[in-house]
């Protein structure tokens, strides 16, 4: 046999015994190929995810300005007026109380002294 045979032989043999390993890696080349696409997918989706939790951000950003900018300066002149409304109704409130105890002096006063006229007449 002479070496170029030989070497022939020898080529022949390595992709016999090779083509398992070949076949192997053919393999996870897919399978790569298949996790590439998957992360690919992921990344899309994250992408969307990012765009969303902005547009949210904005919201809320939005939102924290028009409670800060509109909606407490209402609230406290809402406040305002009930505070003060809440100072005169309870002032005469107390002074409707002595009214009353003095409406009901009244009445007292008002019957002894029909009684004594009463009598006298």
């Amino acid at each position: 046999m002479t070496n170029e045979e030989m070497l022939l032989e020898m080529s022949n043999m390595m992709q016999v015994h090779l083509k398992p390993v070949r076949e192997q890696l053919d393999r996870v080349e897919d399978r790569l190929t298949s996790l590439e696409k998957r992360f690919d997918g992921q990344d899309e989706r994250i992408n969307g995810l990012e765009g969303r939790v902005n547009g949210l951000e904005g919201r809320l950003v939005h939102l924290e300005l028009m409670t800060e900018n509109q909606i407490l300066p209402i609230l406290k002149e809402v406040r305002q007026c009930y505070v003060g409304a809440y100072e005169r109704y309870s002032k005469g409130a107390e002074r409707m109380e002595v009214a009353c105890q003095d409406v009901e002096i009244l009445k007292q006063v008002v019957s002894l002294h029909s009684k004594r006229l009463e009598s006298l007449s």
